[in-house]
């Protein structure tokens, strides 16, 4: 510490901080702020996850309203880069695309993982061999008796294994949406 002299001629202390001090708060401080910045960025990936999520969710929800309102049995293709809904004709016993804006074709992000498990042996509906364009077979489908083939779709961060948000089907009731609780 600095001693002073006043006019009077006693001595007293002068306060303040070393520079060796201010250097210990700002390493501080900035390991702080990183910490809080990678928090914040994987919390946004996060919230970005959970609306994908809630927006696919909402869609299978409309689609199976849709199967039961039009007769029609809609297939979900789905895999890593994305999915798409088609409708089975039973004249032509083929896939083929569906007119609804809200059934067309959409990506996931590419920082998204997601893992399908289905609890039912594969039986696919015929598949007409002679087009030149193959169309997708889908993993699951929508039956326009109001019931699904089951599954369970489990989607995260990549990098983020802790976190992830499941949506699933039992086969008869409607369509569940789960967020992990603890987070």
């Amino acid at each position: 510490m600095i001693q002073a002299v006043n006019v009077y001629g006693s001595t007293r202390r002068m306060g303040g901080f070393t520079l060796i001090e201010i250097l210990v708060v700002m390493v501080l401080v900035a390991l702080l702020a990183s910490v809080v910045a990678f928090t914040v960025g994987q919390g946004n990936q996060r919230r970005e996850l959970i609306n994908e999520a809630k927006r696919l969710h909402g869609v299978l929800r409309m689609a199976a309203d849709e199967a039961i309102y039009q007769n029609l049995e809609i297939g979900v293709v789905i895999d890593e880069e994305g999915y798409e809904f088609l409708g089975y004709d039973e004249d032509k016993e083929i896939w083929v695309s569906l007119p609804q804006p809200f059934l067309k074709a959409r990506a996931f992000p590419d920082w998204m993982w997601l893992e399908l498990n289905r609890d039912y042996e594969v039986r696919e509906l015929p598949v007409d061999e002679e087009s030149e364009e193959k169309t997708p077979v889908p993993e699951f489908v929508l039956l326009s008796s109001g019931e699904a083939t089951p599954f369970r779709l489990r989607m995260g961060v990549e990098g983020d294994d802790e976190y992830s948000v499941t949506i699933s089907s039992d086969g008869i009731n409607e369509i569940l949406y789960e967020e992990p609780a603890s987070q």
